[in-house]
């Protein structure tokens, strides 16, 4: 029993001092967006070791997921393995997410398909797990879910997408939230 209890110590030490070291690469090389995706330069993914680079890969899916479930080591692998090749991969989906190669940085989107189905709006919602919404003014028949395409279109045409909206990747701007009345898009409360 001192035996087990010991290496049970020395194992809890020995993962808390490697997700000390995600903590401290992700700080130094990672990045959130408030539009609700994440990055990180190739360069420090290159300049981790192996299992940093499947941690940090990891903390990042499940950022932008929302989930906190482990994935499939041999896909994570392969994974990290293809962004950490000389050759970029084009893009790739695990755990909900869609990761994409872009001017030197890894990206981690959600999916569109992976987000749930549209919710009543409420004054106070934390949507997708990603996005803490506060909205006013009257939410009779208003619901809010993922714009998709054609809430991307429907922004579009209605004035509703400024410069910022643009500027957010494509991937990412059809994961915002939005506020929906009658099957049309009536605002982007995240913008």
């Amino acid at each position: 029993p001192q035996r087990l209890a010991r290496t049970a110590r020395n194992m809890r030490r020995a993962r808390l001092a490697l997700e000390a070291a995600v903590d401290r690469f992700l700080t130094a090389h990672a990045f959130v967006d408030p539009h609700g995706y994440a990055g990180i330069g190739k360069p420090g993914l290159l300049e981790a070791d192996e299992e940093l680079a499947l941690r940090m890969v990891t903390r990042l899916l499940q950022l932008v997921s929302g989930g906190d479930y482990p994935y499939r080591l041999d896909r994570l692998e392969d994974l990290v393995a293809a962004l950490r090749s000389e050759t970029p991969p084009g893009p790739r989906t695990l755990g909900g997410c869609r990761i994409e190669t872009r001017a030197g940085d890894i990206l981690v989107f959600r999916e569109v398909s992976a987000i749930g189905p549209a919710v009543p709006a409420q004054t106070a919602l934390f949507w997708d797990r990603r996005f803490s919404l506060e909205l006013s003014g009257d939410l009779t028949g208003v619901t809010v879910g993922a714009l998709g395409a054609e809430g991307v279109r429907q922004a579009r045409a209605a004035g509703l997408a400024d410069v910022g909206f643009e500027q957010v990747p494509g991937p990412a701007r059809a994961t915002l939230p939005g506020l929906w009345r009658d099957g049309g898009v009536i605002a982007i409360p995240c913008l």
